[in-house]
């Protein structure tokens, strides 16, 4: 069985890979969640893809409602996988965290840049294409803030002592 501190290690590398490719290109290839789950599912099991299963049918709504992209899902169910589900909780509490400020931002632009006498709904319709923001970058936040904070507050702490 893997040991923490590689589940630690895993998630960081997968999760700042996701990030960088989230917030360039605005999507998280499939090949690099493939890259994530294989190893975990080889090794680890039921458990691992019974959390993975559990968390694609819980997000895979929100997917098909359009609030939430095909790439925050995969995240969210390898994230979900790895680390199991009390860390899971705190990395989503920690994540959503993160992506509030500036989802509350760009809210308070559009609300500011809408003139008063255009304010009603059906004079001023919301574009086609709203303002999607990439979850990836706040996803690798809520990681590093979940494992500093099971960890004392070192990062550090947790890759060199063998993680959560």
């Amino acid at each position: 069985m893997f040991s923490s501190d590689l589940s630690v290690s895993v998630l960081l590398i997968f999760l700042a890979a996701a990030a960088l490719s989230d917030a360039i290109c605005k999507r998280i290839p499939n090949y690099l969640v493939l890259a994530a789950l294989f190893p975990g599912g080889f090794f680890l099991g039921p458990p691992f893809l019974l959390r993975l299963l559990a968390v694609t049918a819980l997000f895979y709504p929100f997917f098909r409602l359009r609030l939430t992209g095909a790439g925050d899902v995969k995240l969210l169910a390898t994230v979900a996988a790895w680390s199991g589900t009390d860390r899971f909780l705190l990395f989503l509490f920690f994540s959503f965290l993160t992506a509030s400020v500036p989802a509350a931002l760009l809210m308070a632009r559009r609300m500011l840049l809408i003139p008063a006498e255009c304010a009603d709904a059906a004079e001023n319709p919301q574009p086609a294409g709203s303002v999607r923001i990439p979850m990836g970058p706040f996803f690798l936040a809520g990681w590093i803030m979940t494992v500093s904070m099971l960890n004392g507050g070192s990062l550090r702490l947790a890759l060199s002592s063998g993680g959560m």
